[in-house]
């Protein structure tokens, strides 16, 4: 059972470092086929087109950072887990002239089935819990 919430947990990285370098196969190698991505009013589609909407604003993102903590899994048995994590993000945009930084901390609630010997993210449903804007 450690072994499969290391995997948990470094798939949880993988993913963060996905987005952050808008790396979309790496994205995907992680999720199932049939993903979903649930970010509230913001986004709620599939990953392929989570990272569309990504790209979309990266003309005017200068740096992304996601670190996760707190990871909790709970296992419902051999095939489905339920896993709980801190995500504090950092972005950096070009506004006009000037530099935005933001910072983000929020909830990540996450579903996971295990397919061919790896566990892949079903669905995702973040939840925001503070922000912070300068510049």
């Amino acid at each position: 059972m450690e072994s499969w919430i290391s995997e948990i947990e470094r798939s949880l990285r993988d993913i963060g470092f996905a987005v952050d370098t808008y790396d979309e196969d790496l994205l995907l190698s992680r999720c199932s086929e049939k993903a979903t991505f649930d970010f509230g009013d913001r986004f709620n589609g599939s990953p392929e087109d989570f990272m569309v909407f990504l790209r979309a604003s990266r003309p005017s993102t200068l740096a992304m950072s996601h670190l996760i903590s707190d990871v909790d899994v709970e296992f419902e048995n051999g095939f489905k887990a339920l896993s709980r994590a801190t995500v504090t993000a950092k972005i950096v945009r070009s506004i006009g002239e000037s530099t935005q930084n933001r910072a983000v901390t929020g909830r990540y609630e996450d579903e996971w089935s295990r397919n061919n010997d790896e566990w892949l993210l079903c669905a995702r449903r973040y939840c925001q819990v503070e922000e912070h804007i300068e510049g």
